[in-house]
Parts: C-alpha cells; sequence; structure tokens
C-alpha cells in the first residue's frame, strides 16, 4: 500500500538519524506529515504506479448508484404544477418593432407576455410593451409566429388589446379580483429577457391588495394587486394565476431597487375585462372623470403635509372646467362619501365612480370646514391629455 511504501522510504533515508535522538525528534514533524499524505492518498482512491520514470495517476472507477425502479413513485403534484400546465397553453410572447432613425438598422425590438384570452385570437398584454409599435408579432406556446393587430388600448390601465388569426388557440380561464385575498397562491408566467426563457413560472403569494401605483403622469394611480412571485422584464403583459389556474391578473411592472424584492404588481383581472368589453363593443376605452387629485391619510403621511385627515379623501387640487368644478367642489374640501359609499382612498373613488358612465350624476358627501354639504356631480369623458 501507498502507506507502508512511503513510510519505508523514509525510513531507510534516515536510518542514520535513528541512532541520534535528538536528531530524531527535529524530523518527527516531517514523518508526521508524510504519514499524513500517505493516508490522504490511500482514502482518495489515488495509486501511485512507477513507469519508466514518470508518475500517473489512476482515478478509482466511478461511483454506481442505483437507479430509480422502473414503475417508481413520482413527487406528489402541488397547485402551482397543475396551475403552470393549464395556463401555459395560453401565455404567448409579444415582440413589438418600433422606427428610430437615430438608430443603426432604424428599428428597436422589445418584447413581452401576453395571454390568450378568446378562442377568436384575442390576446391581452400591456400598453407599454406594444406602445409606438409599427409591427406587432406575436409567438404562440407551439412555436408559431404570427402577427397581430392591435385592437385598442387604455394607457391609463396599461392594457392593450391583440388580435391575431391562428388555428387551436387555448383561451385562459379568468377568475374573479375582487375575491382575491392576501396570502392566496399567486403564480406568475411569462417570457423574461427577450423569450430566452420562456413559459418561465415562478410562484408567491398575494402580498397586498388595491395598491396604488403610479406609472404614466404621476397623477392618476393604477390600482394593482402586489405579489411576492418573481418578475423579471418580459414578463410584462403574462399572467398572474391562482392555485385553480385562474387569470386573477395582468403583470405590469415591480420595483427595482437595491433594498427592495419580491415587489411586483399586476392590474386586477376584472378591471382588464372591463377594458376589453369596452374596446370590443365600440373600439375605443372611456372613463368617467371627476377632475380632482386627491390625497388619503398614508400620502399625506408619505409626504410630511401638516394635514389633519380622520376619513374620508383630502380635494389637492381641483381642475379648471372639470365636472368637480362645474359642480362647486373646492381645493380643501374632504370627500367622505360618493353616492353614499364610504371613501378613503382614491381607489375608493374611482371604484365607485367607474361603476356610472359618463353623463351620470354623482352626489358627493363633502366636508368644508366645520360643515357638510351634498354636491351633485355630472361625470365627463376623461381627458385624453390623461388629468386627473
Amino acid at each position: 500500500a501507498v502507506s507502508a511504501l512511503v513510510t519505508a522510504v523514509a525510513m531507510l533515508l534516515l536510518a542514520p538519524y535513528l541512532l541520534y535522538p535528538s536528531l530524531l525528534a527535529r524530523l518527527r514533524p516531517e514523518l508526521a506529515r508524510l504519514a499524513y499524505q500517505a493516508r490522504v492518498q490511500a482514502q482518495a482512491g489515488v495509486r501511485a504506479v512507477a513507469n519508466r520514470g514518470a508518475v500517473r495517476e489512476v482515478n478509482p472507477p466511478p461511483l454506481e448508484l442505483p437507479a430509480a425502479e422502473p414503475g417508481a413513485q413520482l413527487p406528489p403534484r402541488t397547485a402551482v404544477t397543475d396551475a403552470a400546465e393549464r395556463v401555459a397553453p395560453s401565455v404567448v410572447g409579444v415582440v413589438a418593432t418600433r422606427t428610430d432613425g437615430l438608430l443603426p438598422g432604424g428599428a428597436v425590438r422589445t418584447s413581452g407576455s401576453g395571454v390568450v384570452v378568446d378562442e377568436r385570437g384575442y390576446v391581452v398584454t400591456n400598453w407599454h410593451v406594444v406602445e409606438g409599435a409599427d409591427r406587432v408579432t406575436v409567438v404562440l406556446s407551439d412555436g408559431r409566429r404570427v402577427p397581430a393587430r392591435l385592437v385598442g388600448s387604455d394607457q391609463r390601465n396599461d392594457v392593450a388589446l391583440l388580435q391575431v388569426e391562428a388555428r387551436g388557440l387555448v383561451p385562459a380561464e379568468l377568475g374573479d379580483s375582487d375575491r382575491v385575498r392576501i396570502g392566496d397562491l399567486a403564480i406568475a408566467i411569462g417570457n423574461p429577457l427577450d423569450l430566452a426563457f420562456q413559459r418561465t413560472v415562478t410562484a408567491g403569494v398575494v402580498s397586498g391588495l388595491n395598491r396604488s401605483l403610479y406609472l404614466r403622469d404621476g397623477r392618476s394611480p393604477l390600482e394593482v394587486i402586489q405579489t411576492d412571485a418573481a418578475i423579471s422584464p418580459g414578463n410584462s403583459g403574462g399572467p398572474l394565476v391562482n392555485a385553480l389556474g385562474q387569470v386573477i391578473g395582468i403583470t405590469t411592472a415591480k420595483i427595482s431597487l437595491p433594498d427592495v424584492e419580491g415587489m411586483g404588481f399586476a392590474i386586477p383581472i376584472n378591471r382588464v375585462r372591463a377594458v376589453v368589453d369596452q374596446l370590443l363593443s365600440t373600439g375605443k376605452v372611456v372613463w368617467p372623470w371627476l377632475g380632482v387629485l386627491l390625497l388619503d391619510r398614508e400620502q399625506i403621511a408619505e409626504q410630511g403635509l401638516d394635514l389633519a385627515l380622520d376619513r374620508g379623501v383630502y380635494v389637492a387640487e381641483v381642475v379648471p372646467d372639470s365636472p368637480a368644478e362645474r359642480a362647486g367642489l373646492r381645493a380643501g374640501d374632504v370627500i367622505l362619501s360618493v353616492d353614499a359609499r364610504r371613501v378613503d382612498s382614491y381607489a375608493d373613488v374611482r371604484r365607485v365612480l367607474e361603476a356610472h358612465r359618463v353623463g351620470e350624476a354623482v352626489t358627493l358627501r363633502v366636508r368644508r370646514g366645520q360643515r357638510e354639504l351634498a354636491l351633485q356631480v355630472t361625470l365627463a369623458p376623461w381627458p385624453e391629455d390623461g388629468q386627473s
């Protein structure tokens, strides 16, 4: 064995010194080192073999691991497994090409995700994915690339509706985002990094509801679902689904800061459904408009404003010649309710308003100083320039 061979050689070379105990004491560390190396080599299964003055290493035979027996039980399926398999055929890639004369080649190519919502070829994605595109291509789950036309979009809600001509489309089942609860399973499926990792599945939970996210002009917040399911560039427009594989939202954004992890957002599917219904029926989206800039208690605290607000929403600004101004609403008022429904955030006000049509009237219960008053407001269409 290697250990015995090394020891014998060492003893032969050191024999003259063994007669002198003092010299032996000095050499004991070296002998211990040689013995240790021999043990390590033996344990590693390495044999040193002399071959015409050269030393070669012979590795031990590979370790043979037992193979799984035929018919062996697989790990149990999970809700994520089932939901992902159910919705994956409905997830598509969306490639948008824009002309840009300032760049070499004259074109900019971006990509995102989308989801088939109707067997007639309708696909939902984000407006920001196809914004300004001259050409849009949809990559289906089976790899087919088909041209798409833009049916319409809603910039305020970051929703766009495309249509493709293709057979064998599998629409996703849409859920009910009003029934989503914090802590529910949330599964994001999309195409990160320019379709390099198509139909990537990540899972987390619903972390928050009715979050206000400012995407465009900083004045009109988008009401979103918050999740900690990982969302990467290219996921935009893809579905966020529940444990049943039902779409509860369309992913739209995430917070990218060094100290922030797991904060992604999705547009509630009930809002997306309302946008799609309008686009299919009229070809455009018209939302009722009040014409105010509102602050709730949380926003007041974040901005460090010296305002006492126990309930309601504070009117920070009234847009000139808006429905609110014509009804007599003033900056500094506090809106307590809309049509007898208590409101404590912009999202509360928006939900009530969007249950009405343009031209209909709503009643605002307002606190002005020490008194309360009722104001009748006739809703107008939301301006094209995105005023609040």
